[in-house]
């Protein structure tokens, strides 16, 4: 599961970019694994009337990846209200891998989850009128039930998922060479063993003073430069 993960959350590609066409009436480009499960194929379809309750028990960087990969599927559908229960079920799910996430082989690491979730609150819930819809459902058994929703005005170009390079809760990572962020780092001149730039993130701690270990490693990793 977390070499699937890859295929979609990498910064090579192009969420964004494969939403926007995916949404059309036609698309032409085959994108593979990605596309199918943003179309909620190769065995991941995520549901619109029932969300998975958050277990402790689970692998909770790979429910994590999940709940992000329902998020997209929904706002691609136009479903932008379950897209954002979804979106606070991965963060619940983030949460519990805090202690494990940073560092691991997983392609997501909480800096790019908080990231696009900041984007994600701005498009799903933009200021203005607020409108009324009607929608129908089965429960499978054949019946069908209406329900009225009443929300936000979303233009669902407004939300464009950005992966990036893996970026923790304060510094950016070594650049490995099995990492995939290689590939970019050459296009722009650097090598896989340069020294990541430092960030704002790196100077900060979540909570001061009550982190002063934190900024004491900083400061030795990164001393002047920082």
């Amino acid at each position: 599961f977390r070499r699937d993960m890859w295929s979609l959350f990498q910064p090579s590609v192009d969420v964004g970019e494969m939403m926007t066409c995916l949404s059309a009436r036609r698309c032409d480009t085959d994108y593979g694994v990605a596309g199918h499960f943003l179309l909620g194929g190769a065995n991941l379809q995520c549901s619109e009337r029932s969300l998975p309750l958050i277990d402790a028990s689970m692998c909770a960087a790979g429910m994590m990846h999940y709940m992000l990969v329902c998020v997209l599927q929904m706002w691609l559908r136009g479903f932008f209200r379950q897209s954002a229960l979804y979106y606070e079920t991965a963060l619940g799910y983030l949460a519990l891998a805090l202690d494990c996430l940073e560092g691991s082989s997983w392609p997501l690491w909480p800096g790019q989850v908080l990231r696009n979730y900041k984007v994600f609150l701005g498009a799903a819930f933009p200021s203005g009128k607020l409108a009324v819809e009607t929608r129908t459902w089965s429960n499978g058994d054949g019946e069908m039930s209406t329900y009225t929703v009443a929300g936000p005005v979303v233009d669902a170009r407004a939300f464009q998922w950005h992966t990036g390079p893996r970026v923790g809760l304060y510094c950016l990572p070594e650049q490995g060479a099995d990492d995939s962020t290689h590939a970019a780092a050459s296009r722009s001149g650097q090598t896989a063993a340069s020294k990541p730039q430092p960030s704002l993130l790196c100077a900060v701690p979540l909570v001061w003073p009550g982190e002063l270990p934190a900024a004491q490693a900083i400061a030795e990793t990164f001393g002047a430069d920082c």
